[in-house]
């Protein structure tokens, strides 16, 4: 009897840890963001974006934005506005499928809610954070963190300006400009001097293109090699 009570006993545990299991598959597969962006319809796809935005907006709760109309207005403005997320992409990748430029805002969205940054549907904004964006995902396929502005991410960034310029979409010249020392207020002076050698020695480097040697050139205001 006693042997038996415990084989009993085991076996609605297992049944139980078995069971956990099957509800814990049930749930990661219930999130689509877990699947492939690729694999999905133009209506899951679009229905992430939305709860990602949605996500987003919960962030301008911390500054008073608490009324159902300010978090609608600010989503219209998200997704409708001349400025916003959905313009900016329209505008900038027209020669994409629609799935594409979906999984585009997706990505953006996610990496501003990775960081807890307000979307700001105004001005230059969704440049800039697209400009970022492209910088972080190539520090995390070279084995970096994603931070763009710390000393050894710039350093880093420094001395692969033309692996770089063959990852992103938009002009080098942004990125020099991005990884100028004397605007980052993290750094330290010996900081900020370090890197400016670095981009030094880009410069002077006969093998570097030569736009790019240009661009920094104007940036450090040399006036002789």
């Amino acid at each position: 009897m006693v042997i038996l009570s415990l084989l009993i006993a085991l076996l609605v545990f297992a049944d139980k840890n078995t069971n956990s299991n099957v509800q814990e598959s049930t749930i990661n597969n219930e999130n689509p963001k877990s699947e492939n962006l690729d694999d999905l319809s133009i209506q899951q796809l679009t229905e992430i974006r939305d709860k990602d935005i949605d996500q987003n907006l919960e962030y301008l709760k911390a500054f008073g934005a608490n009324s159902i109309q300010d978090l609608q207005d600010r989503k219209d403005d998200i997704l409708n506005s001349d400025l916003g997320l959905v313009a900016f992409i329209n505008k900038n990748y027209n020669n994409l499928t629609e799935k594409d430029k979906l999984i585009k805002q997706i990505k953006l969205t996610e990496y501003l809610n990775s960081k807890k940054d307000i979307i700001d549907p105004s001005g230059d904004y969704f440049n800039l954070v697209n400009q970022d964006y492209q910088l972080s995902e190539y520090l995390l396929q070279n084995g970096k963190d994603s931070d763009t502005i710390s000393y050894e991410n710039l350093k880093f960034l420094i001395n692969n300006l033309e692996d770089v310029s063959n990852f992103i979409d938009y002009d080098i010249k942004d990125v020099i400009e991005h990884i100028d020392p004397s605007i980052k207020t993290s750094l330290s002076q010996d900081q900020k001097s370090s890197l400016n050698n670095e981009l030094k020695k880009i410069y002077l480097d006969d093998n570097v293109n030569i736009e790019i040697k240009n661009k920094i050139k104007a940036l450090q205001g040399y006036t002789n090699d």
